[in-house]
């Protein structure tokens, strides 16, 4: 198993705490987690992966042990976060994994920063790219919905954590699930109030131009809809207009998070896309 070292790194007002695998040396990956986990999350995907890569896990602002301002939970804001971390750690064009918000993440920051990513692997992201560009009252109404569930879920014990979501992910590991419960603990509040105005300032952006600037190799990861999954085969195939070069892997009997529920098959298809020139 692999040796993860803490670390807090500066980017401008904001303490961003990370952990850090692998040899230096060797290609570096930075993983970006979705709402409501951290960068301990990717484990045991990420200790497979630290064999060979310089590996870091990224807690977003809000999340694990990174700061938590009040308000700035904008796409645009983590972008600027992940290429501060990564200016500051000195990282030349790394492999960005991403689940769900880190996915949208590397996903904006592949078309806003198109220099700095050397490869996306996206894992179940939101397709903010097939939606209008105004939310709708649904989606504003499935968001406050989300904002609930995940502040009722901060008021539960560690234990209850554990039993909500063994039945509710009876695939994933013991390892995966005690994860999952302590960054749900951790999490700032400051983040699901924030759910609103990032849903907001998602639809706003202009993803069919944002897109259009995606040059590296890009891999799009998705399950199933009727196990939670986020994209359908449509969605998952949309993208692929505006970025045509976009590999897509359909891991089949998974759900919103491939990397927990077939963790063999989401390595397999990770490690064959990096060994694609």
């Amino acid at each position: 198993m692999a040796t993860w070292q803490r670390r807090v790194v500066r980017v401008g007002r904001l303490g961003l705490h990370l952990l850090r695998a692998g040899p230096t040396s060797a290609p570096a990956i930075v993983a970006l987690h979705g709402i409501g986990d951290d960068g301990a999350c990717w484990r045991p995907v990420a200790d497979d992966l630290a064999i060979d890569h310089d590996v870091v896990l990224l807690d977003a602002r809000g999340h694990g042990r990174s700061d938590s301002p009040v308000a700035g939970y904008t796409t645009r804001e983590h972008v600027a976060d992940v290429a501060g971390v990564m200016a500051a750690l000195g990282l030349q064009r790394p492999l960005l994994l991403g689940h769900s918000m880190g996915a949208v993440t590397a996903l904006a920051l592949a078309a806003l920063h198109p220099e700095l990513p050397g490869r996306i692997a996206l894992e179940d992201p939101p397709p903010w790219w097939s939606r209008p560009s105004s939310p709708t009252e649904v989606e504003l109404a499935r968001t406050r919905s989300l904002r609930a569930t995940i502040l009722a879920l901060k008021r539960r014990t560690h234990a209850e954590l554990l039993e909500i979501q063994r039945e509710a992910a009876p695939r994933w590991s013991d390892l995966a699930l005690q994860r999952w419960a302590e960054s749900t603990q951790r999490l700032s509040a400051h983040v699901p109030l924030a759910l609103e105005e990032q849903h907001r300032t998602n639809t706003g952006l202009e993803w069919t131009v944002l897109l259009t600037r995606v040059r590296c190799p890009a891999l799009l990861l998705h399950g199933d809809t009727d196990r939670g999954g986020a994209l359908d085969p449509a969605a998952a195939g949309s993208l692929r207009v505006h970025v045509p070069h976009v590999e897509v892997a359909h891991l089949p009997g998974a759900g919103h998070t491939p990397r927990h529920e077939d963790p063999r098959g989401y390595l397999a298809a990770v490690r064959g896309f990096l060994a694609t020139t």
